[in-house]
This record gives C-alpha cells, sequence and structure tokens, in this order.
C-alpha cells in the first residue's frame, strides 16, 4: 500500500522537458491557398448575421453561417468563384515552385 503511495508521489513531481518549438519559416513570397466557396459566401455574409442576430457571438454566429450555407439551393455563384481563385492559385504556386509541374521538389 505504501509503495502505491510513492510511485504516485514520484511519478508526480517528475517532469518531462520540452524542446521549445521552432517557428517554422515561410516564404512571404509564397502563394496563398485559396478560401473555399463556403468561406467566400461566410466573409460576403457575416455582417448581415451579425445585424440579423445582435449580441451574437462567434461560435453561434459560425453554427448559424453554416445552417444558412446548407440551406442555399444554389451555391454556384460562389463554388465558381472559389473554382476560379483556386486555377489562380494553381497556376501562381506552379511558377513559384520553378513551373516544372513537379511538386514533389525532386530535381532528377
Amino acid at each position: 500500500m505504501d509503495e502505491d503511495k510513492e510511485t504516485k508521489a514520484t511519478t508526480a513531481t517528475k517532469k518531462k522537458t520540452r524542446k521549445p518549438k521552432t517557428k517554422k519559416v515561410t516564404d512571404p513570397n509564397k502563394p496563398k491557398r485559396p478560401p473555399s466557396a463556403y468561406l467566400l459566401w461566410t466573409k460576403e455574409n457575416r455582417d448581415r448575421i451579425k445585424e440579423e442576430n445582435p449580441g451574437i457571438t462567434f461560435l453561434e454566429l459560425s453554427k448559424k453561417a453554416g445552417e444558412m450555407w446548407k440551406a442555399i439551393e444554389d451555391k454556384s455563384k460562389w463554388l465558381n468563384k472559389a473554382k476560379e481563385l483556386r486555377s489562380e492559385y494553381f497556376d501562381k504556386k506552379k511558377l513559384y515552385e520553378g513551373g516544372d509541374g513537379d511538386a514533389s521538389g525532386n530535381k532528377g
């Protein structure tokens, strides 16, 4: 019985030391990923949702936006815009990576 208390005490006092995380250095010239159709729609409608629901929290706003997005029948406007932005992104990414189309990083 005393052994159990001792092992609990020793394991509780031991702390694992963690190495500090090194921040990943990103290239500022690297093209940013395009937003999805949902994000484009949300950006356009966020203020309207806030006006219709004063005092709404961020979580509630996100849930409300998700419900409204699911209820939309014709999403083609945002889907087409997202598709257009996605193709622009891949063009920019290809130029950024050297234009060879090989995203694996292999040179040979």
